[in-house]
């Protein structure tokens, strides 16, 4: 005969409650015993665990500690014996480092020039199109093609392109101001 399971447990209960108290004492001793002993299993089971996941990061931890003291000895010594005439020979090349560093002329890149024009259109502007050339001396020419609502907008565009720092100059020809709507305009601009 099959029990269901309210069936079963009201049983078990039922069961539970006939047993005499002497025997309720050693169930209930056995269930506490039990559990105590699952609880210290997973918790010495939780501590090798732990120990396991962390001791690698323990000894990568103690391994660069002892690498740094014996780096920070090496620099004691070393600062210790370094004479003032090594330390002014350094001084002096950074220094003549720093001075190439100056004169030397950063060049934009070709996303920076894109990211010029485009981050200065308005939403009166469209550009259709750009062209990048790189001449022979290491210049480069942004040719923009695009569509202006009318020419404020594409003279305000132009004048904003104008005062771009990495722009050397804009060229705009006189055509493109012709029609008062809707102009299809190219501007060249010669990158520094």
């Amino acid at each position: 005969m099959y029990l269901t399971l309210p069936a079963w447990l009201i049983s078990t209960i039922a069961m539970f409650n006939l047993l005499p108290q002497t025997e309720k004492r050693e169930l209930s001793k056995e269930y506490r015993l039990r559990l105590a002993a699952m609880s210290l299993f997973l918790l010495g089971f939780l501590g090798i665990f732990a120990f396991i996941t962390l001791s690698p990061s323990y000894f990568l931890s103690s391994q660069k500690e002892r690498e740094t003291r014996l780096l920070a000895e090496t620099l004691k010594r070393d600062s210790a014996l370094g004479s003032r005439e090594e330390l002014t020979a350094i001084l002096k090349l950074a220094d003549k480092e720093t001075k190439l560093l100056k004169a030397f002329k950063p060049v934009s890149h070709t996303f920076e020039l894109v990211d010029d024009v485009t981050e200065n259109k308005t939403s009166r502007i469209k550009i259709m199109g750009l062209r990048i050339n790189r001449n022979d001396d290491g210049s480069r020419n942004v040719a923009v093609i695009g569509k202006a609502v009318n020419r404020d907008a594409l003279l305000s565009f132009v004048r904003v392109l104008e005062q771009e720092e990495d722009f050397s100059s804009v060229t705009v020809p006189v055509s493109n101001f012709a029609g008062a709507e809707d102009i299809n305009f190219s501007i060249l601009i010669k990158a520094k």
